[in-house]
């Protein structure tokens, strides 16, 4: 037994047979043994870097790996509703027998699955795990189709979603189906409806010969329409003089500001002057008021009312008494 230990210890340490039989003892073998910490191959040393001073080449790896057009093309695909390409954020279905993936409100509205053509009535089934997944994960703003490119996870993207330059918005002029980029909206007002954008926050606006077009107003209509860019927001200014009555209304286009405005009201005539705070809305009601309190009672006179408006923040709304 013990010359084959011999044998395996020359072969393991390369060793010369005549050299190996010399050592006959016992005391040799395990002096040969405690002696192997020579042959053996030094143990890598633990790397410790500060992760502030990293290398260029480093983070440009990085920002490489989290900007891969493969991953944003797959992220992008299967985060949106295959009905109404919508972003899916919550209320997650797929079909239980092809697995595609639909929001809720679109499965609401199907009779049957758009891709296996299956009954509604038991195909649709809540994916929560995918719901959870999605919270966690960067998806793209629901704006991308329209040139946004940031991506943000759940709690920061509603926030995005609602200032982002790139949201669709209506044209808020009446019978005009126009949707288009917030970034958009001043030049289709200008070239379609011919409203030239006022940068500030107050505007004086000036009706002359008032009482020759209140009484005009019984068959004809007088609007004033003004546009207004201030606090970083879109503002219209309606004024209609109809059937004697003045009507004021004030619209915020963007309700993405969590400031609340208001319009501070200054409405002068040589008759009579008129004050008021009116609140600002993504659509506010109508302010109406009487010509008769406004026209002169001589004759002889035609007067011209002034009226000033400011717009201002407002702590707290406020509704106009």
């Amino acid at each position: 037994m013990v010359d084959r230990l011999k044998q395996w210890s020359c072969k393991i340490w390369n060793r010369d047979p005549a050299e190996c039989s010399e050592m006959s003892s016992a005391t040799q073998l395990r002096q040969m043994n405690n002696n192997q910490h020579q042959y053996q191959l030094q143990k890598p040393l633990r790397l410790i870097y500060n992760k502030n001073t990293m290398s260029i080449t480093s983070l440009h790896c990085k920002k490489e790996s989290e900007c891969c057009a493969n991953c944003k093309e797959l992220i992008a695909s299967i985060s949106e509703c295959g009905v109404c390409l919508e972003p899916l954020d919550h209320g997650i279905t797929s079909c239980q027998m092809c697995g595609n993936l639909v929001c809720s409100s679109c499965a609401g509205r199907l009779l049957k699955c758009p891709f296996c053509r299956i009954n509604i009535d038991y195909s649709w089934q809540r994916n929560v795990a995918l719901e959870r997944i999605f919270t966690k994960l960067e998806l793209p703003c629901r704006n991308f189709r329209f040139g946004c490119k940031l991506y943000l996870p759940k709690s920061k993207r509603d926030k995005h979603e609602d200032k982002c330059k790139y949201r669709q918005l209506k044209c808020p002029m009446h019978s005009c189906h126009w949707t288009n980029s917030v970034i958009h909206l001043p030049d289709h007002l200008n070239q379609v409806h011919h409203l030239h954008l006022l940068k500030g926050n107050g505007v004086n606006i000036e009706i002359s010969n008032f009482k020759t077009k209140v009484a005009e107003s019984e068959s004809k209509m007088h609007k004033y329409v003004i546009l207004m860019n201030c606090f970083s927001q879109y503002f219209i200014c309606k004024l209609l003089l109809y059937k004697k009555v003045l009507t004021m209304s004030f619209i915020q286009i963007s309700n993405s500001s969590p400031f609340h405005f208001g319009v501070f009201v200054n409405i002068m005539s040589n008759f009579k002057s008129m004050k008021g705070i009116v609140p600002i809305h993504y659509a506010c009601p109508e302010l109406h008021i009487s010509c008769d309190a406004l026209v002169t009672p001589w004759k002889s006179q035609d007067n011209c009312v002034k009226i000033y408006l400011n717009i201002r923040y407002m702590n707290t709304p406020i509704r106009f008494m």
